[in-house]
């Protein structure tokens, strides 16, 4: 029972994002993971993380934002570095990017696996946005590099391209 509310919770919250209501969807998003059972998966949460995460930045919560759509990484698999370390995190991503130019990924992804990877990469991009905003350059070159990683990762696609 508790699994269904949240799930429906969930959806009007989705309904409520795409009409612009944020209020709203902050309302039914927060709900939802109250109601979430506590074995709830991983790819779940981390789903309501980032609805919740769009919700606060369209009320213009950066703060909040930035924390859920973080949190939403985190449950992905995705975690960001901590500010004072995202200039040492710049390298691997460097090098992932030179990989990608020197061996272009492969063209079958999972479609699950494909789908997380571009998940991820647009909680990404407006966490980007709240680190440019914030004045955070190192977090947001990270970020920018991470994105494209990402993308190129997932295979071909409207993000990537």
């Amino acid at each position: 029972m508790q699994e269904k509310s949240s799930l429906y919770l969930y959806l009007a919250g989705l309904s409520a994002l795409e009409d612009g209501l944020y209020k709203e969807a902050n309302y039914f998003l927060s709900q939802s993971l109250k109601h979430a059972p506590d074995n709830v998966a991983r790819e779940k949460s981390a789903a309501i993380h980032q609805a919740l995460g769009e919700a606060h930045y369209g009320l213009g919560r950066m703060s909040e934002s930035q924390a859920e759509l973080e949190k939403a990484l985190e449950l992905s698999g995705f975690p960001p570095p901590p500010p004072e370390l995202a200039p040492r995190q710049l390298l691997p991503q460097i090098m992932a990017q030179v990989k990608h130019r020197l061996r272009p990924g492969q063209v079958w992804i999972d479609p699950d696996e494909k789908r997380r990877l571009l998940t991820a990469a647009q909680t990404c991009e407006r966490l980007g946005q709240i680190y440019y905003l914030n004045g955070e350059k190192a977090l947001g070159l990270h970020n920018a590099l991470r994105i494209l990683n990402l993308c190129e990762e997932a295979g071909p696609s409207p993000q990537l391209a």
